[in-house]
């Protein structure tokens, strides 16, 4: 195991750090014997017929993953958003009791009545979602913590808030970490490839060709808003255009 996993591993299992370091090191003398030692844990994740291809899916940061999820520290939930109402805050209870804390309060109906769904994008509810939940958090000393693994899919966890800033500026081979921060990225002047520009928000907010020129009139134009990974992704972007553009935390 590497040193910058090591160290993740480290901050979000806790206790279970060792039972995970003897997980990984099985993996490490070989996929026979590793299957046949922690059968009972690949069979939550793999079906048995797959076994024979388990070489192609397997790898040092998805190991933390699947051990961090068998032991309550880590969680998933597809981009596009929950598979039922409240799949997330029920993941964040089972990982706050990893710390022995309860839970902390939550009202849905409270949250989705705030929400003007008609602005509201496809796998835009998770993210907003994801806030809310984190600014309760915050109440309780407590905070998300993200593991990116550039999957169509969000794993995290919880950290004590005091832990977050030092595992912000984690990052190995295979991931990174980031918060549950919104960002709008928005362009603030069309620079000189004016043209190009509106044919790129044209294409990104789906706007009528001759509805374009008027759309741009009042800047700053919001491009889209995201997580700090999509609004550096964007950022390069706006870059390659070189026109003029900002962002800040989202008010949503």
């Amino acid at each position: 195991m590497d040193s910058d996993l090591k160290q993740i591993s480290e901050l979000i299992l806790k206790d279970r750090f060792s039972d995970f370091e003897s997980f990984f090191n099985d993996y490490v003398l070989g996929l026979e014997s590793f299957q046949l030692k922690h059968e009972k844990l690949l069979l939550k994740w793999f079906d048995k017929d797959d076994f024979d291809e388990l070489n192609e899916y397997l790898y040092p940061e998805y190991l933390l993953i699947m051990y961090g999820k068998y032991v309550n520290k880590i969680f998933s939930v597809d981009w596009s958003g929950e598979e039922y109402k409240g799949q997330v805050k029920s993941s964040l209870t089972k990982i706050l009791k990893t710390y022995n804390k309860s839970t902390f309060k939550w009202n849905l109906k409270k949250f989705e009545s705030g929400l003007n769904w008609e602005q509201i994008r496809r796998g835009e509810y998770i993210g907003l979602l994801f806030s809310a939940l984190d600014k309760e958090l915050l109440k309780i000393d407590f905070q998300l913590l993200f593991i990116e693994l550039f999957h169509d899919e969000y794993y995290y966890t919880i950290l004590p808030k005091s832990e977050i800033k030092p595992a912000l500026k984690m990052k190995g081979k295979g991931f990174c970490t980031y918060d549950s921060k919104t960002y709008d990225i928005k362009i603030t002047d069309l620079g000189i490839n004016k043209s190009k520009v509106m044919l790129y928000l044209k294409s990104k907010h789906k706007i009528e060709l001759k509805e374009i020129t008027k759309y741009v009139e009042n800047l700053p134009v919001l491009v889209e808003s995201g997580n700090i990974l999509k609004i550096k992704k964007l950022e390069k972007e706006l870059q390659k255009m070189k026109c003029e553009y900002e962002y800040e935390i989202s008010e949503k």
